[in-house]
């Protein structure tokens, strides 16, 4: 066979295995050439120059091998589309918030502290008056719950209750003298305070118009601060006896925890159900059971003319202060054990306590508000009252009535009460 017959032969039997082999891989569609003369740049079958004749050859992958290229390029395409995209967006940083702290009364001292009505000055809540000190009465004792303060006012023999939130001010008893409420306690179902003429007097929290008497103190008696628990009702008589009666009972004789021969006056008085607490004139905290037994007698290592003033419970602690000659003094002991520990000293005088566990505060004998933490006690005065009797604390702030009352060696008429959040 010649040269030229033998080059013809090839060109057909690369035709032929070309059509062979792409109907072997599925591809139907193969490309024709430019020029049925000559090759084309997708030309799958190019002719190769016989090496004698001094001609280069250019190598073009086989079909299939192309097609097995194709599908692998093809693959790579869906895999990439299918594939999660990948954001190069700089993540995102924590920014603290950004509030006035210095001035946002939402904001006082750090974010999110509310003054509760107060104003802020310079980082720290001020106290905000929340019954008007120029409503004609005078405030002296306290009660709580979680919505509101109850009080007496001794000079108009009235007892009112105050919004915490709103202010709010409703009366809830009227006596017929005009004079002589004193001492009040709450619990959840009922209010519970002194009138010198009635005795211990009780009514639901939700209808007071007709209130019951729980005891009858006797006409030498006169209620002055007041402590309830899950049974009984106890009462000082700023003298030299402590009573208890039935938080339920209707009108009977009371019976005296504690009598003073030597004219020792009781003050204020707290009770955690197992034992009635109190303050006295000597400066000493004493303790009797709700039975009437177990008496005791706590000392302050106070000096001479010593003289006890508030008292608080909290979670098994008790709270008091004591004021001598030379100081005040600030002291606390587990019901548990009554070992003594003294928080703080001042150099004034001191009135009532109270604590939520964590910080004491208390009355200055300059009419300042007091804190300090009760782990390492640095006292710092949070505001300036007038003549501040009781002191509370809930949750949120603390409270207290500033009375103006003759009666408690105030100058006017007109009594107040205050807030400040803590």
């Amino acid at each position: 066979m010649g040269r030229g017959a033998r080059a013809l032969a090839f060109v057909g039997l690369a035709a032929a295995c070309a059509i062979a082999c792409n109907a072997v891989l599925g591809i139907t569609d193969v490309p024709s050439s430019v020029d049925a003369g000559g090759v084309g740049p997708n030309d799958a079958s190019a002719t190769a120059l016989d090496a004698n004749e001094g001609s280069t050859s250019t190598h073009v992958p086989e079909a299939g091998a192309q097609a097995t290229a194709d599908a692998a390029a093809d693959a790579t395409v869906d895999a990439s589309a299918d594939a999660p995209q990948v954001s190069y967006d700089a993540p995102a940083t924590d920014v603290a918030p950004v509030c006035d702290t210095m001035n946002d009364v939402h904001n006082c001292g750090h974010c999110g502290r509310d003054c509760l009505g107060g104003q802020c000055s310079m980082g720290v809540c001020q106290a905000v008056q929340i019954f008007a000190s120029d409503a004609g009465v005078n405030p002296y004792d306290l009660a709580q719950d979680d919505a509101f303060l109850y009080w007496p006012d001794w000079e108009h023999g009235t007892v009112y209750r105050t919004s915490k939130t709103s202010s709010e001010t409703t009366l809830e008893y009227q006596n017929a003298q005009g004079f002589g409420t004193n001492g009040i306690a709450v619990d959840d179902a009922a209010l519970y305070w002194g009138d010198w003429y009635a005795g211990i007097l009780r009514c639901s929290k939700t209808s007071c118009s007709n209130p019951t008497p729980a005891a009858h103190p006797g006409s030498a008696a006169a209620p002055f601060r007041l402590a309830i628990d899950t049974q009984g009702v106890y009462w000082t008589e700023g003298a030299t006896n402590v009573f208890a009666a039935h938080k339920y009972g209707t009108g009977e004789t009371p019976s005296v925890l504690w009598h003073s021969d030597a004219g020792v006056s009781a003050n204020a008085v707290a009770t955690d159900g197992q034992r009635v607490y109190f303050t006295a004139s000597d400066g000493l905290l004493h303790g009797v059971g709700v039975d009437g037994g177990g008496l005791l007698a706590i000392s302050t290592l106070a000096g001479d003319a010593a003289s006890g003033s508030g008292i608080a419970l909290n979670d098994g602690v008790v709270y008091w202060t004591v004021t001598d000659n030379a100081q005040g003094i600030v002291a606390l002991a587990p019901t548990s054990s009554l070992g003594v520990s003294v928080i703080a000293t001042t150099p004034q005088g001191l009135g009532d306590i109270a604590s939520d566990g964590t910080t004491a505060y208390w009355v200055s004998g300059t009419g300042q508000i007091m804190s300090c933490d009760i782990a390492v006690c640095s006292p710092a005065a949070i505001a300036q009252g007038a003549t501040p009797g009781t002191l509370l604390v809930d949750k949120v702030a603390v409270y207290w009535a500033d009375s103006t009352s003759p009666y408690y060696g105030g100058g006017g008429g007109n009594g107040s009460i205050w807030k400040i959040a803590k």
